[in-house]
């Protein structure tokens, strides 16, 4: 049975726009269409934005798995294998992508993402898939200069 919930945010646009995305709530359709669709993905825009510099960052600093799995996860339209995403990172052994994930998720938070911003889930062979929130994928790509 499906069941409402009516959460009163007062703030500006862009601060009821980061609640939500940071606790895991969609833009409804109504919003978007009200606002603006430039409108909502210019906040992706700017955490992708954030994002791509905190990678940078690491790349910077001699640590180039973070970008190297994000790279080929975009490449692959936001959906990825587990063992291709830890090959892609560059680690030695999958346990070893753990701390390359973990860092991911950190950055992404910090540059005012989702803290949910991908799935997971196992299909009927074992293999474990990753998946990019949608809204982020588009974003993400103009972030990283791919197309």
């Amino acid at each position: 049975m499906p069941s409402v919930m009516i959460i009163k945010f007062e703030g500006s646009e862009e601060e009821v726009l980061r609640f939500m995305a940071q606790n895991g709530h969609a833009v409804a359709a109504s919003h978007a269409a009200s606002t603006g669709t430039q409108q909502v993905n210019g906040i992706w825009d700017q955490v992708a934005s954030k994002f791509e510099r905190y990678i940078k960052k690491t790349v910077a600093a001699g640590r180039p798995a973070q970008r190297d799995a994000l790279l080929a996860w975009l490449r692959a339209g936001g959906k990825i294998e587990l063992t291709k995403l830890w090959k892609a990172s560059g680690v030695k052994a999958q346990h070893d992508y753990a701390g390359v994930g973990g860092s991911l998720t950190k950055n992404m938070a910090k540059a005012g993402g989702p803290k949910d911003w991908y799935d997971a889930h196992v299909d009927k062979a074992g293999e474990w898939h990753y998946t990019i929130l949608p809204e982020l994928v588009e974003p993400l790509k103009r972030a990283f200069g791919l197309k």
